[in-house]
């Protein structure tokens, strides 16, 4: 398919499944990607990153390092086809949470080496703040459903600021559609708030009813509380060269050329406005095509709630990609 006018979009968290970048072993710069990723991470996860992401049931997958490095990889392997196929026609970037590492790889800002280093890392430090445990807490909440709005955000910060000064803290964590949207916290806190908030929303029509999802994500990404995660990032950070960008990097709906390594930090600890970025490219004339660069269909889903699409249209990598072969 001939697209022109092409922003990229990479996801976060809990995109991950098995068999993951296995269709895309077929292409050469793919393949290069995953084989490059397992040799580079092979004693740093202690496995084969390749034989995990394609295995059919291997549960290693749903380790937190293992499972962000391999959807960093399976995005940045779905990004070196669509370059060969789309080149300078691909303008802008968008990541979603650490898929903001991916944006600033395929723009040029880091170099692929470290983006591998700086997503391992940021799971692994995570990992370390918020070790498995049998009781295996709750500390984020999708909350889904057509008043999952502003008004109703509104209503959550308030709920959360509330339920924090009596049971640890519990926020706002990510905005990612006009439909979706996750808090993040203290394990207590989180069920507390979204007991609240379902017991006031219960009463909404069956059309208008808000779902609340419990996440299997290991830690309060994009809280206060991970504080520690973003400071040991930092260190890490500074052996790193950050380059301007090649494309126009997108982060909570605002066009960035500088600033993109302290934003990224800033991502570890703050909410995170995906919202904004899809809003952004949306209503944008320069964008005609927004294309998920990564396996499945995460944010496939994000995309279809409740945004004006304004004639921009949203693909798949994976539809493409089979409509290339």
């Amino acid at each position: 398919m001939d697209l022109d006018n092409i922003a990229l979009t990479f996801p976060g968290q809990n995109s991950h499944f098995h068999g993951m970048g296995s269709d895309l072993y077929i292409y050469d710069a793919a393949r290069v990607v995953i084989d490059t990723a397992t040799e580079v991470m092979g004693d740093v996860l202690g496995l084969n990153l390749r034989e995990v992401m394609f295995s059919a049931n291997d549960e290693r997958l749903s380790l937190g390092p293992v499972a962000q490095t391999a959807i960093h990889t399976g995005s940045m392997a779905t990004y070196a086809v669509l370059n060969d196929m789309y080149g300078d026609k691909i303008k802008a970037v968008a990541g979603h949470s650490f898929g903001q590492v991916a944006a600033m790889v395929s723009a040029d800002v880091l170099s692929p080496q470290d983006g591998l280093v700086l997503v391992e890392r940021r799971a692994t430090f995570a990992d370390n703040l918020f070790p498995a445990t049998e009781e295996d807490p709750v500390y984020m909440i999708t909350m889904l459903g057509t008043e999952a709005n502003t008004e109703f955000k509104d209503q959550v910060e308030q709920e959360c600021e509330y339920v924090s000064a009596e049971k640890g803290y519990v926020g706002l964590a990510t905005i990612n559609s006009p439909t979706m949207i996750v808090i993040s916290g203290n394990p207590e806190a989180v069920e507390t708030a979204a007991s609240n908030l379902r017991a006031r929303t219960k009463n909404l029509d069956r059309d208008h009813r808000i779902r609340y999802i419990p996440t299997d994500i290991k830690g309060p990404f994009h809280t206060p509380l991970m504080d520690d995660v973003e400071t040991d990032l930092a260190v890490v950070m500074q052996d790193m060269q950050f380059h301007e960008p090649s494309k126009v990097v997108i982060v909570n709906g605002i066009p960035m050329t500088t600033g993109l390594d302290r934003a990224y930090l800033e991502n570890t600890t703050t909410v995170v406005d995906f919202r904004a970025s899809l809003e952004h490219l949306f209503a944008s004339p320069n964008y005609q095509h927004i294309i998920q660069s990564a396996p499945g269909d995460a944010q496939g889903k994000i995309a279809r709630r409740g945004y004006d699409m304004r004639g921009t249209e949203f693909h798949l990598a994976d539809e493409l990609l089979n409509l290339a072969r």
